[in-house]
């Protein structure tokens, strides 16, 4: 049996060491490195999102779209469909928030004051309200799961 001078095995240390990044780049990640890293593409949406000059429905309607393009294969079950469930908050949100303009709550005003129906103002406004509360809950639950698999959230607020 050969063995390899020191010198030989000087020479051959980089390789292995190289060898070894590569492998190690082709295992999978992490959970945690999972959602952590679905997290931050949310948050980067979320910023983008805030930058434009779309209005809260679009806004909406493009963060679930954003959110549903991203592969979540890595992540756990229980992250997996607390995430489908913001999403679907959002997409739900999106025709709430289209709708709650001031264009519309005047119509809606005007219309309550002719017919003396006053819970046509207040429908808009519950209607935003409850979607929107649909988006925090279901970011909280996110986040509690995110938390409980070691995940690090970064911080994430949509203005719409």
């Amino acid at each position: 049996m050969k063995f390899l001078s020191l010198r030989s095995a000087w020479l051959f240390l980089p390789f292995t060491m190289l060898l070894g990044q590569l492998l190690s780049a082709c295992l999978p990640r992490s959970q945690a490195d999972a959602i952590e890293a679905v997290l931050n593409k949310c948050a980067k949406y979320s910023t983008h999102v805030n930058q434009s000059n779309l209005g809260a429905g679009d806004k909406a309607a493009y963060l679930a779209d954003q959110m549903q393009s991203l592969d979540t294969r890595d992540c756990p079950p229980d992250f997996r469909q607390a995430f489908q469930a913001h999403i679907l908050a959002w997409r739900d949100a999106a025709s709430a928030l289209a709708n709650n303009t001031p264009e519309n709550r005047y119509f809606a005003g005007t219309v309550s004051e002719i017919t003396g129906d006053p819970t046509l103002v207040a429908q808009t406004q519950l209607k935003t309200s409850l979607a929107t509360q649909r988006i925090d809950e279901s970011y909280q639950a996110l986040v509690s799961i995110a938390r409980q698999h070691g995940a690090r959230v970064p911080v994430s607020v949509v203005n719409t």
